[in-house]
């Protein structure tokens, strides 16, 4: 089983950014003008992010950072407790103003053992929050949790992993009342939990080992034959996103035999659907190499992905935007130039409904310190 990517960019080991955004011809009135830098203050590291109408979340360590599409990160809500616990956020979900982010804990807690995966759950923009243990699942010893995604204002869907006495594999935790309650079941055999969205409650697409796609909730997922132009190269898929009628973005990467994504024969990998059926590689620029790490839309034509490119230098390469339809040739969109000239980091991207968009942490490594900032620029 693949292992689960976990929020990155620590000072040091940040790498380079590699930003990439579908979108089709021009923005929308309401997300006009370009992308820009906004420096941050918070020692906070925002990873993936996910948007709400107004507002954009991202998961930092054992915290949730806020802000508008424009401003600076600030944190809205920490877990708390007395006690040895530990709890690591792994994915964050909007859908208009609900928006849930899952994490897994372990340790004490105020006197009583920690251990299982958590919802945490506002409808305010992140003003108030609350916490949901995700349910035992018969048949599973023990759970992770590992994605989320939200296909309407009330319905959500959570994937994992799980392992039983005799078995492991996929496991789901569904939610129709606005993530209060949580309802868990196995996945079909075979199914392995991974990157996630949803377009309704029902309709949602999966990407593991291979892109899994269900019509009718989390027992309906079946594997799809999905085009493979990476040659030997194995893929590893990182996000999903999903608007309308399951018109779909993959992002990921593919390496020589699974590698890690360290050098330049690590290729992006963007496959893209219409209808959750019919699949097809979006082409790059051959210049482009790395790994695309998360992908957000804001309607079928106004998508955007970041990720990293690797280089000799351990902080990476330049930052880059592309832009393009599904299915259509793409072009390069200038980014702000920071200060030192060079861009590193980047975990994270998310947009609003109105295609404003915004990233998680990036640093512009100035006098051997990185400085922290994000990008916001429309879809």
């Amino acid at each position: 089983m693949r292992p689960r990517r976990v929020p990155r960019l620590a000072g040091a080991t940040a790498v380079a950014a590699l930003l990439v955004a579908l979108g089709a011809g021009a923005s929308p009135a309401s997300a006009g003008g370009s992308w820009r830098a906004v420096a941050e203050l918070g020692p906070g590291t925002p990873g993936r992010v996910a948007c709400s109408s107004t507002t954009c979340l991202a998961l930092a360590n054992d915290s949730i950072d806020g802000a508008g599409a424009r401003g600076t990160w600030r944190t809205l809500y920490t877990v708390r407790g007395s006690g040895t616990s530990s709890t690591s956020f792994s994915d964050v979900a909007c859908d208009a103003m609900l928006c849930v982010a899952v994490a897994n804990s372990t340790g004490t807690r105020r006197g009583h053992s920690v251990s299982g995966p958590d919802a945490f759950v506002t409808t305010s923009g992140g003003r108030r929050w609350s916490g949901h243990a995700l349910t035992t699942v018969k048949g599973a010893t023990s759970t992770q949790v590992l994605d989320v995604a939200c296909g309407g204002p009330r319905s959500c869907l959570a994937v994992g992993y799980y392992y039983g006495a005799t078995s492991s594999g996929g496991v789901a935790w569904s939610s129709d009342d606005a993530g209060a309650t949580w309802s868990g079941r196995l996945l079909p055999h075979g199914v392995v939990g991974g990157a996630l969205a949803c377009s309704s409650a029902r309709a949602c697409v999966m990407a593991s080992g291979a892109l899994e796609v269900t019509t009718t909730g989390p027992g309906g997922f079946r594997a799809l034959l999905t085009p493979h132009p990476w040659g030997s190269r194995t893929p590893a898929f990182e996000s999903v996103a999903c608007v309308g009628s399951l018109a779909c973005v993959v992002a990921g990467y593919a390496t020589p035999s699974g590698q890690p994504c360290r050098s330049s024969s690590c290729r992006p990998v963007l496959l893209a659907t219409p209808d959750g059926e019919h699949w097809g590689a979006v082409a790059l620029p051959r210049a482009v190499s790395g790994q695309l790490v998360q992908v957000s839309c804001a309607s079928a034509k106004e998508c955007v992905a970041v990720g990293d490119a690797p280089s000799g230098d351990p902080l990476g390469g330049a930052s880059l935007v592309l832009r393009g339809a599904i299915g259509s040739p793409w072009r390069a969109v200038a980014l702000p130039r920071p200060p030192s000239g060079q861009w590193i980091g980047a975990s994270g991207v998310g947009c609003t409904t109105h295609g404003l968009c915004r990233t998680g942490d990036l640093f512009d490594r100035r006098g051997g310190e990185n400085f922290p900032y994000t990008l916001a620029g429309p879809a």
